[in-house]
């Protein structure tokens, strides 16, 4: 299956990238990941978990435009019981 569980989703025609919005790293895209660092992060710079966009800016664009249309997609590997990846930012 392509795109939902799997955790990577089409970009363009032919183009795929990873799920982003994940900023807590639970394997889930949702209301916790924009009110506990999004929303707390908002109108910070620099590299933060809520800066999804990696512009090093944490604004409108990272919640509007990656997390908005993210929001509900499970973004652990398919067949594995927890996400196998670790958040490198704050």
């Amino acid at each position: 299956m392509l795109g939902g569980l799997a955790g990577y989703k089409e970009v363009a025609t032919g183009v795929w990238g990873m799920v982003a919005g994940d900023s807590n790293a639970d394997g889930t895209v949702d209301d916790l990941d924009k009110e506990q660092n999004w929303k707390v992060q908002a109108g910070l710079m620099g590299y933060y978990s809520g800066d999804y966009g990696l512009d090093s800016e944490v604004d409108n664009s990272d919640k509007n435009d990656i997390w908005l249309p993210n929001s509900g997609i499970n973004t652990s590997v398919s067949g594995m019981s927890e996400p196998k990846y670790k958040c490198n930012v704050p």
